[in-house]
């Protein structure tokens, strides 16, 4: 088993971002499946291994207000300082998601290209897992990168791995292909049909 954990730089949004990275080492991971009767049952899926991911929202700052105090409703103006500790016994948000991780043959050479498909909230990937390409122009297709947020965590915890060299060692795009996981399979484009001329279709009797 491989179980790394690392750390993201923080960005205005998030105060702290990390990541955690299990692999069996076996091509599959167990991820746990609803089914419509309600009973949840494991299942295995090819995948490199489970990738989490959890940031830490940052404590919202709250600027002057003018706030009606009192029976009388007579208008105060509060500072900074006056408003923080109102707020001070709420805590920090934290939001985690968990992914599978696979590997298909890179778009681009000199790249590697993921695919995350999301455990936590399968239904926030309604067009499919999200691409994630490294080695190169780093980027990935989830509605973050798509809007052309300049931090994205799909990318940048698989980068991080990456550079690790974690995925150095795990079986290779064909090999994961071979094991006919249907999720992780490459959209290849389709096979052209070749029209037969009218002169060549055989006439009906």
């Amino acid at each position: 088993m491989i179980l790394l954990t690392g750390e993201l730089s923080s960005t205005a949004t998030y105060a702290a971002r990390t990541w955690a990275w299990v692999s069996l080492g076996t091509g599959f991971v167990t991820i746990d499946r609803v089914l419509p009767s309600g009973e949840i049952v494991q299942e295995s899926i090819p995948a490199l291994g489970k990738l989490s991911i959890r940031q830490q929202f940052r404590q919202r700052r709250y600027g002057a207000a003018t706030v009606a105090m009192g029976d009388g409703g007579k208008k105060v103006k509060l500072s900074r300082d006056d408003i923080a500790p109102l707020y001070a016994h709420k805590p920090t948000t934290w939001e985690a998601d968990s992914y599978a991780v696979e590997e298909i043959p890179a778009e681009e050479p000199g790249t590697r290209l993921f695919l995350l498909l999301n455990l936590t909230d399968p239904e926030s990937q309604q067009n499919g897992p999200y691409k994630v390409t490294v080695g190169g122009a780093n980027r990935c297709r989830c509605i973050a990168a798509d809007c052309r947020q300049p931090i994205c965590k799909h990318r940048d915890s698989v980068q991080a791995l990456y550079e690790l060299g974690v995925f150095d060692d795990l079986e290779t795009p064909a090999d994961s292909n071979e094991r006919g996981g249907q999720w992780c399979e490459p959209d290849l484009p389709a096979e052209p049909v070749e029209e037969v001329p009218v002169w060549m279709q055989p006439v009906p009797f």
